[in-house]
């Protein structure tokens, strides 16, 4: 008999706990809420005195007072209390006085529910459903009418967890996009140092792995000759998960390749599609576990219709040049420069460092390309200063710059090659702009500029026709 209790019992404890949420509890972080509630005043603003039966009596919550003494019970009832997220657990105490033969039960209603669940003073509870929104129901008895019990203060502990139908996809896009932040992060730093931060530490240990690379950065930062913060921008460890949805870091001894992984919840989500997928440092990166790595596993294809089939350039006015001992590479296009602004993009459009001709000063005979626009396709895009490339939303923007006569065709690969600029500000003004699913949003300090990752050489000033024709979203603080 005792058995069939045990069972009956550990059957009403499953199916009281959202099923969802005993599967969801390794990945799903959670916050803590605290409510304190004192009744030095006659409670308003947390007493709903249209349902209450009790009364206020000097800071005090007691029984009503009837001639032949306090009547046998009472009830205080609050105002519905919300949280976000979700409750996933409750915890009440209180300051009460409970004079012998008096009681203080408490008692809670969640979301639309009409059943009231019993408290235990000080214990927590689990909520049946899901809910943000609850009611407390503070219930006063006595036995003797010359005595009554007093309630001066309640309060409430709240573990929350977003426990909603869509959250897993919107956690899961968090985790991605601090492992892209963390990838921004290290790369900043591989290009001043020429190896990322070298962590060698038991795969399991994430939370040492990630020490070691705050470490390293801070550092970095303290010892810069470059006047940088190597940290800016950095991802702390995710609390209150279990370690598998951690931010993982390792790195090949040399610290030339590094891999980035975390766990996601949905096994099947988009980001797989371009995730890296090879086993790497004993990490398997298959779903449900992303991952980011720096390797390459093939040569970058070369811009096939420059190369004949031994990999000489075609004659077709196509190079790669330089002036003198200038780092500043250049693709040479009919006469044209194009300047490549980083190793990797020269790299990726098929250059070949022992391949670039040396034009001397002769170099600056040649004219900058202006506009660029991919093989069968109609988008132009203007080249900047700075080596970026920025979309011309209209022939409005175009005819700021230039005339549509200086468009020169290029193949795909190089379009995907060059960095994007996505910040920009009038000539000679000061408002820093974000560009942003293409309306421009105010940048409002140098602070949030580090925030967001950016450093102020990637704004490019443009001409104010074309900052004219953004719609304005809202700033950013």
């Amino acid at each position: 008999m005792r058995r069939f209790k045990i069972i009956i019992l550990s059957i009403f404890l499953i199916s009281t706990v959202p099923f969802r949420a005993l599967l969801a509890w390794g990945p799903i972080p959670f916050q803590e809420s605290e409510r304190n509630y004192n009744f030095s005043s006659s409670g308003v603003g947390i007493v709903d005195w249209n349902y209450s039966t009790v009364q206020w009596k000097d800071g005090k919550i007691i029984l009503p007072a009837q001639q032949e003494g306090f009547g046998s019970s009472g009830v205080l009832w609050t105002y519905d209390i919300y949280f976000s997220p979700h409750i996933y657990s409750l915890t009440l105490n209180g300051i009460f006085s409970q004079p012998s033969g008096t009681r203080v039960l408490a008692f809670v209603s969640f979301g639309d529910d009409i059943r009231e669940y019993p408290l235990n003073w000080g214990s927590a509870f689990a909520p049946s459903i899901v809910t943000t929104r609850m009611r407390l129901k503070i219930f006063l008895a006595t036995s003797n009418p010359d005595l009554s019990p007093e309630l001066q203060e309640i309060s409430l502990k709240a573990e929350l967890r977003d426990l909603s139908e869509y959250a897993p996809r919107y956690r899961d896009d968090r985790r991605v996009w601090d492992l892209k932040t963390m990838n921004v992060i290290l790369d900043r730093y591989y290009k001043d140092f020429k190896h990322y931060p070298i962590v060698n530490i038991n795969k399991s240990e994430k939370e040492n792995q990630w020490d070691v690379i705050k470490n390293i950065l801070d550092s970095a930062t303290f010892h810069s000759m470059y006047m940088k913060n190597y940290k800016s921008g950095f991802i702390n460890q995710p609390i209150g998960v279990d370690n598998d949805y951690k931010y993982g870091y390792l790195t090949d001894s040399s610290g030339n390749n590094f891999l980035l992984w975390t766990k996601l919840e949905q096994s099947d989500s988009v980001h797989f599609a371009t995730s890296w997928q090879e086993k790497t440092f004993d990490i398997e990166c298959q779903s449900p576990t992303l991952c980011i790595s720096s390797i390459v596993l093939h040569e970058p294809e070369p811009i096939i219709r420059f190369f004949d089939e031994v990999g000489n350039l075609q004659d077709s006015g196509v190079q790669f040049i330089k002036e003198n001992e200038n780092e500043k590479v250049y693709l040479n296009l009919n006469g044209f420069r194009l300047w490549l602004n980083a190793p990797d993009i020269f790299e990726s459009v098929g250059g070949i460092w022992n391949n670039i001709v040396n034009l001397g000063s002769t170099i600056h005979q040649m004219p900058l390309v202006k506009f660029i626009r991919a093989e069968g396709e109609e988008k132009v895009y203007l080249v900047s200063k700075n080596g970026t490339i920025r979309h011309m939303l209209s022939q409005t923007m175009v005819d700021a710059y230039g005339k549509f006569d200086e468009i020169i065709t290029v193949g795909q690969e190089i379009i995907r090659a060059l960095p994007q600029n996505y910040l920009i500000r009038t000539e000679g003004g000061h408002k820093v702009y974000l560009l942003d699913q293409k309306i421009k949003r105010w940048i409002t300090s140098p602070q949030i500029l580090e925030k967001l990752n950016f450093d102020f050489s990637d704004v490019v000033e443009v001409k104010s026709e074309e900052i004219n024709s953004y719609a304005e979203g809202n700033p950013i603080f």
